[in-house]
């Protein structure tokens, strides 16, 4: 799998951490990296699966003023989407705790993510 996206800021001391990995399709890969602990939970995901523009997660009245940033609320989780379309990639941050997030801190959280995918898999096709 050729994708990194390990966020380098967590509003929270976590016990347990762990990465899954998944295929959704040819050429199409997930990877979801969790943090967890008593009180919350954080899951990262990243994919070259970019979902269509008519998405309900992209709809511009989520949009975070000023930034890339699409936030959600459902189900008592909090979500931020953005896409880097230069690494051809989707990404979520999911936030499920006994408080809230302000929305400042999951952008925060987005920011510290040096997401990579389109050029390790560009590096794989040359081969």
């Amino acid at each position: 799998m050729g994708i990194e996206a390990e966020p380098g800021y967590i509003p929270f001391e976590y016990s347990k951490s762990y990465m899954t990995t998944s295929s959704c399709g040819k050429r199409c890969d997930k990877l979801k990296l969790h943090y967890i602990s008593k009180k919350a939970e954080l899951v990262v995901t990243a994919t070259n699966n970019v979902s269509w523009y008519n998405d309900p997660k992209w709809d511009k009245k989520n949009r975070i003023k000023g930034t890339k940033y699409f936030y959600n609320e459902k189900n008592g989780k909090q979500y931020l989407d953005w896409e880097e379309e230069k690494e051809e990639l989707e990404l979520t941050v999911e936030y499920q705790g006994e408080n809230k997030l302000a929305k400042s801190e999951i952008v925060k959280i987005a920011n510290s993510i040096k997401a990579v995918g389109k050029l390790l898999n560009s590096h794989e096709n040359k081969k």
